[in-house]
């Protein structure tokens, strides 16, 4: 799956994010982002702000959504999701307990491997 792709798959699962990628990207004139990027300064930022909001509900509707992306079993996604969402919260200490509690099964196999990795 191409970066487009995976963005759109974001915008079109949690599409109140987009006018924070709107201004993520606005300096770009209007060329393609990386989803590294995308994910990581737009949607983790999204996760971060809703948790310190005490919004459970959107953190639930993007952990089912980082659920739903590993079910595609496209390599270019799952990287996303795991390299730039999953590991970035293990040392988000305010955030991970809500991330640990929405996880779905193949998000938690992917979170505990990287508890794993980085003991």
């Amino acid at each position: 799956m191409r970066a487009r792709e995976i963005n759109l798959l974001l915008f079109n699962s949690i599409p109140e994010i987009r006018d924070i990628y709107e201004k993520e990207v606005s300096w770009q004139d209007g060329h393609d982002t990386g989803s590294h990027v995308v994910y990581g300064n737009v949607l983790n930022r999204y996760i971060v702000e809703r948790i310190m909001h005490g919004d459970v509900e959107a953190v639930r509707r993007v952990m089912a959504f980082v659920e739903m992306v590993l079910e595609k079993d496209d390599e270019d996604a799952e990287n996303v999701i795991e390299v730039t969402v999953l590991e970035y919260f293990l040392d988000y200490n305010e955030c991970n307990p809500m991330i640990k509690a929405e996880l779905g099964p193949r998000a938690k196999i992917v979170w505990d491997r990287l508890v794993e990795t980085y003991k």
